[in-house]
């Protein structure tokens, strides 16, 4: 897991694991995206990011706002998809 955080970029949390595998589907976005994806999809984003040490992600606030300025470079990106799907989004 990698961080940018403040420019820095290197390893997030402690936790490191010698080998990963690979997944891949297709999803089609357009059926998926809507408000509630990113309620239901912060407690797993919370609990894998614990995994790996990080306590807190800074990207869905608990009530599910996304918030933008920590996607780095992507504040306009990521403000037109949310506002495309209904999700609430902050600078």
């Amino acid at each position: 897991m990698w961080n940018n955080a403040a420019g820095a970029y290197g390893p997030a949390g402690k936790r490191q694991y010698a080998g990963v595998g690979t997944a891949r589907s297709a999803v089609d976005l357009t059926t998926c995206l809507s408000p509630r994806l990113t309620t239901a999809a912060r407690p797993l984003l919370v609990d894998l990011l614990q995994q790996f040490g990080v306590s807190e992600p800074r990207h869905v606030d608990p009530s599910g706002v996304v918030r933008r300025r920590h996607f780095t470079g992507h504040d306009e990106l990521i403000h037109a998809w949310a506002d495309a799907i209904g999700i609430p989004s902050e600078p």
